[in-house]
């Protein structure tokens, strides 16, 4: 479950109002309401669940402010990620703005598993004045339509690191109760999370999303700036220049995310498939020394070897099924992660990506201002000055100033928003990255736990063959007499560690309490010996 607070419509009716000079900014994906974004009015969520928005100014700044400006420093910043980045807006503690709170629940009830991909069945709960009603019950959506919804996301809002979408399928066994109930809470904590977002939850497209009957497909279609060959050939091109160093030293770390994920990915299959391979040949062993007995018509050397022979057959039994427990962990908690880590780093490479190519925008504008303006200089000096044509040269030198403020005023709020989206994405992948790595350690020890009980169980009947106490004999003719015990007061011949921390030898009093590294190597020597 997650609630998003601080939503403000544009209207009372709902309706959604665009400005004529958010056209640059409408072709660059921005689907969502500037004007309540510069109103400030997005800092009324609830605490732990708003996010920080660097707002525009309400009105355009001259071209000389903006350009002045464009240094970024942290003091422009909340040092919270949890605290509204304006300073007019109300108290989230205050009583009255808790009244104006707007709330948008999305979850995921139940995972129908059909043939070609999995349908989703949702339910929303809403008070955003452009929804027709505040709940919606059964709301069926298909995984292939929940990957439009997302992609409409990802390029209707470049100052925002979409979350990527979680995959159909995983690696439980295909139509298990595991694998729904697996791809159900990615799927919940992915609507989570685009819903603490102030900016993805205004997107309008989520009320077609909710609302639509079957078959959905996003109403607002925004093209991507650039795409296939195109997109290649200027990623080959030098960046441009860029003075928020943190997210130019942002897009290689995610890069390198990016292909670390995938190798360890690849790598991680190779060690499961060696220990389902392993698993496989430990349970064929197993069932071998299983067959070792009198009645079945293998040759046994001694008759007392069967006992032990049926031990270590079971377990070797148990230790196969500990193998394979611990690949399908492996693959479930660990190797999914790595896969959704992989998109998310993905999406941040191309986020930045559509910020760099924003940028070459503005260089052309401002470019094409310094013409516009050299020519009317041009026809100032000139001697014979035609009207129309000094009237031509003011029109296109306007147009071309209007045309570079507004894609600075964008670049700044896509830079402003990405800082702060940079260090939420950070620790979402943080926190996802260690508690795969918790789950799977912790299967981990389960699996090894198992295996160790089966070979404590099997321990006392290699030790009752030999009168020795240990692996003496088993098969060997010529034995040293005079050997001792494999099993001591201390610990196994076969450890170096004691059975029990009070069987150690205790140790000598006068030690410093500080040791230096002379003490610490007499220790060690110590405990070694």
């Amino acid at each position: 479950m997650s609630v998003f607070g601080g939503l403000e419509d544009n209207a009372p009716d709902g309706s959604m109002y665009i400005d004529p000079g958010d056209a640059v900014d409408h072709a660059w994906g921005s689907s969502h309401d500037k004007n309540a974004t510069e109103s400030g009015d997005l800092s009324q969520a609830e605490p732990g669940e708003q996010q920080t928005l660097a707002t525009e100014s309400s009105s355009i700044k001259p071209v000389e402010q903006e350009q002045a400006s464009t240094t970024h420093s942290d003091e422009n910043y909340p040092k919270d990620d949890n605290v509204a980045a304006t300073s007019d807006a109300p108290s989230l503690y205050d009583p009255e703005s808790k009244k104006r709170r707007k709330r948008l629940i999305i979850s995921v009830t139940a995972i129908e598993q059909t043939k070609s991909e999995p349908i989703v069945w949702l339910d929303v709960t809403t008070s955003l004045a452009r929804f027709r009603n505040t709940s919606y019950r059964d709301v069926r959506r298909t995984h292939h339509e929940l990957q439009r919804f997302a992609n409409h996301l990802a390029s209707a809002n470049p100052e925002c690191f979409v979350p990527a979408l979680p995959p159909s399928t995983n690696s439980y066994p295909a139509g298990s109760a595991e694998s729904s109930e697996q791809l159900r809470q990615n799927l919940q904590k992915w609507f989570d999370r685009i819903t603490r977002s102030p900016l993805l939850a205004r997107d309008e497209e989520f009320l077609y999303f909710v609302e639509a009957t079957t078959g959905y497909v996003p109403i607002v279609k925004i093209n991507p700036p650039a795409t296939g060959l195109a997109r290649k050939m200027i990623k080959q091109l030098q960046p441009p220049p860029d003075q928020v160093e943190e997210l130019r030293d942002f897009r290689p770390q995610a890069k390198l995310l990016y292909e670390y994920s995938q190798e360890t990915k690849s790598r991680l299959d190779k060690v499961s498939k060696c220990r389902k391979n392993l698993g496989a040949s430990l349970g064929e062993l197993g069932q071998t020394l299983l067959s070792v007995n009198g009645s079945s018509g293998a040759e046994v050397v001694d008759q007392n070897l069967e006992p032990m022979c049926q031990g270590i057959g079971k377990a070797f039994i148990i230790t196969a099924d500990a193998e394979s427990g611990k690949a399908l962990a492996e693959d479930t908690t660990f190797g999914d992660t790595l896969t959704i880590v992989s998109k998310d780093a993905f999406i941040i490479k191309e986020t930045l990506t559509n910020r760099h190519l924003l940028m070459r925008d503005l260089l052309k504008a401002q470019h094409a201002t310094e013409e516009k303006h050299a020519k009317a200089t041009r026809l100032k000096g000139s001697t014979n000055i035609s009207p129309s044509k000094v009237d031509e040269a003011i029109t296109q030198l306007e147009s071309a100033a209007y045309l570079e403020k507004r894609i600075t005023s964008t670049v700044r709020r896509v830079s402003d928003n990405l800082l702060v989206e940079k260090k939420i994405v950070l620790s979402r992948l943080e926190s996802d990255i260690l508690e795969s790595i918790s789950n799977y350690v912790l299967k981990s020890i389960d699996q090894e736990r198992r295996t160790l009980s089966a070979w404590e169980h099997v321990r006392p009947d290699v030790r009752s063959r030999d009168p020795n106490g240990g692996l003496s004999r088993l098969g060997r003719t010529t034995v040293n007499k005079s050997r001792t015990h494999s099993q001591s007061f201390i610990s196994d011949e076969w450890s170096d560690r004691p059975l029990r921390a009070k069987d150690m030898k205790p140790v000598a009093q006068g030690k410093p309490e500080v040791l230096d590294m002379k003490s610490a190597a007499s220790m060690l020597s110590e405990a070694y010996l």
